[in-house]
């Protein structure tokens, strides 16, 4: 089958199939998109997602072995938007959640925890979270390289020279 797709002068969208034309606006250009993804991505590629999603999970609780000097020297390299992600996910790890917000001033945790509200009424978006997570370890790895943060396993003593 040829399809032939076409933006008119009116800002609608003309879509050629045989002998059939059908002409949409740009609201049904866009449900019609949303309805292509939906075929698109089946369920396999959604349950890979939460598979992907579990494993950021684990990788954010590495970052309860930050002490606090480390987690306040980490909160001031991440972007906001990336730390909105990060303490959305963080939400269901009390010791992460706590770490967080321990380290934010008062005024800095309000705003925070409103930008959250305001930003996630729904799902937040699996590339917004696999970016911000990803990035976020990178930034702790450099730092931690950097020697500017440490992890402390729980069985390990800290120990200072």
């Amino acid at each position: 089958m040829n399809i032939i797709f076409e933006k008119t002068a009116t800002n609608e969208f003309c879509l050629h199939f045989s002998r059939t034309a059908v002409t949409l606006s740009r609201l049904e250009m866009m449900k019609l998109s949303l309805v292509i993804d939906e075929a698109l991505y089946p369920v396999a590629e959604k349950e890979r997602d939460q598979i992907d999603l579990q494993g950021m999970r684990l990788g954010l609780n590495r970052l309860c072995l930050i002490d606090k000097k480390g987690m306040r020297t980490l909160l001031r390299e991440i972007p906001i938007r990336q730390l909105e992600v990060i303490a959305k996910l963080s939400e269901g790890n009390e010791r992460l959640t706590e770490l967080i917000y321990s380290n934010l001033s008062k005024r800095a945790k309000e705003n925070l925890k409103e930008d959250i509200a305001a930003r996630f009424k729904d799902p937040v978006p699996f590339p917004d979270i696999k970016h911000a997570v990803e990035h976020t370890l990178k930034i702790a790895q450099q730092l931690e390289n950097d020697g500017e943060i440490e992890f402390i396993e729980p069985d390990q003593p800290k120990v200072r020279l």
